[in-house]
């Protein structure tokens, strides 16, 4: 199947790489095209943040779900525009991953039209049927994976500097009350907690990647940033995601230093994991540091991993019976939730609070059965790459890094549309060497200027 989509994308990508070669751009001009709108990708979520957690109650953020769908979308078309070349070739693909994605999309878009499934869900499924795989091919083909996920993860870095500054400006951390979970400047700790995770992966990234030592060290400041931000949230999903992330990363360079990569790379890059690993033990010396009866005070930011005393349900707040309760109700097409929601305890749940569980309740089992498919599917590619001989290629590194992180959230969190969740975004942007195979030739560097 994926096969002959590579062909129907081919043919229909040709002639625009016909009009692309007489564009007075230019190499460098398209390399900056995409640089520009990669970074975008990211960083256009600091708009949505005034707007999605404004405090007027007129201001309704999900009714514009459809809108930030389109706008993502746009940009990665720019993107597969700037970068598709003549003489494109089909490439080697996963298949039981194609048709895991592929599955996906096309039965939310089906179940979509059989009943209301969500604002913004039918164009998240068009997305991820149309754009997203065309994207993959485009970037895998022609080795613009480099610029994208530089590009993406600057654009990460710069906003996750802008919360963590903005937040430390607007709504300070009270540092003498433990118990209180921190929220940021978005008045929830969950959602500042889901913000802060794809900074760290950003930063992790550019610190494994750039040559430059100041590039480093601002990016390793992020991620120490960002992690004692994810502590004072309380969050756990989101905090292991990032630690997950923060072993990956140690494994990888660890990998490339065994296996010789650090000699191409005279700023030291054989030294980033020492870096990590002094990152991690930052975060626990300025926690032990700045908050008051500094022992107590930690062991209280973790109580919340402690099950002694509470029953399952509790210790994953109230996740249990509704997964029970959501689980009990499957059915083969789905349900409308204008007219069939989830109520637990009397109180209305936006969802399901668990990706695969959400994609089988919204667009029925089978659907919800190629999601977990595809996320398994992911698992093994990273375990692949991380315990094969050999080092890590450059192209795997950005997805190896968020799909840990992402797998941890999307056991306990419900909304998976890549452009209304930044996370997800990050995680759906690095499928490309996971569809698609591309072997890491001269011309694929593994060193980012």
């Amino acid at each position: 199947m994926m096969n002959k989509l590579q062909q129907l994308y081919i043919h229909i990508l040709t002639p625009v790489a016909g009009v692309m070669e007489k564009t007075p751009l230019g190499s460098q001009g398209r390399q900056r095209g995409i640089g520009i709108c990669s970074f975008l990708l990211a960083a256009v979520f600091l708009i949505q943040y005034p707007y999605r957690y404004s405090p007027w109650p007129a201001v309704s953020y999900p009714n514009n779900a459809t809108a930030w769908v389109l706008i993502g979308s746009v940009l990665l078309v720019i993107i597969i525009v700037l970068s598709v070349e003549k003489g494109m070739k089909p490439l080697k693909s996963c298949k039981v991953f194609g048709v895991a994605f592929i599955g996906t999309a096309a039965l939310i878009l089906a179940s979509s039209f059989l009943h209301y499934i969500g604002e913004g869900w039918r164009p998240f499924a068009l997305s991820m049927l149309i754009v997203f795989p065309v994207f993959y091919l485009v970037y895998m083909g022609t080795g613009q994976w480099e610029a994208v996920f530089k590009a993406f993860s600057w654009g990460l870095m710069i906003y996750g500097y802008t919360l963590v500054v903005s937040s430390l400006i607007i709504n300070p951390p009270d540092l003498d009350n433990p118990v209180s979970r921190y929220t940021g400047m978005t008045g929830n700790a969950a959602y500042f907690a889901m913000s802060m995770m794809p900074a760290v992966v950003g930063g992790l990234y550019l610190a494994i990647k750039c040559r430059s030592k100041s590039i480093k060290i601002s990016a390793l400041l992020l991620v120490c940033l960002a992690t004692l931000f994810l502590v004072l949230t309380g969050t756990r999903a989101a905090l292991s995601g990032a630690v997950f992330a923060e072993i990956v990363a140690v494994i990888i360079v660890m990998k490339l230093r065994r296996h010789g990569k650090e000699e191409h790379d005279s700023s030291g890059r054989k030294n980033v994991y020492r870096g990590l690993i002094i990152a991690v033990v930052a975060v626990i010396v300025v926690l032990l540091l700045l908050l008051s009866d500094a022992g107590k005070a930690l062991l209280e930011y973790f109580s919340r991993f402690d099950m002694t005393g509470k029953t399952l349900n509790r210790f994953l707040a109230g996740r249990w019976d509704l997964w029970v309760e959501a689980f009990s109700r499957l059915n083969f097409i789905g349900h409308d939730y204008s007219t069939d929601p989830l109520i637990i305890n009397d109180k209305y749940m936006y969802g399901t609070h668990n990706f695969p569980l959400e994609v089988a309740y919204r667009s029925g089992i089978i659907a919800g059965v190629f999601y977990l498919a595809m996320e398994i599917l992911c698992l093994a590619f990273l375990f692949g790459r991380l315990f094969k001989k050999g080092t890590v290629k450059a192209e795997h590194i950005f997805p190896c890094l968020i799909i840990p992180a992402f797998f941890a959230v999307s056991m306990f969190e419900w909304d998976l549309r890549m452009f209304s969740a930044l996370h997800v975004l990050c995680f759906f942007i690095s499928l490309g060497p996971v569809m698609f195979k591309k072997d890491s030739g001269p011309e694929n560097r593994d060193i980012i200027p």
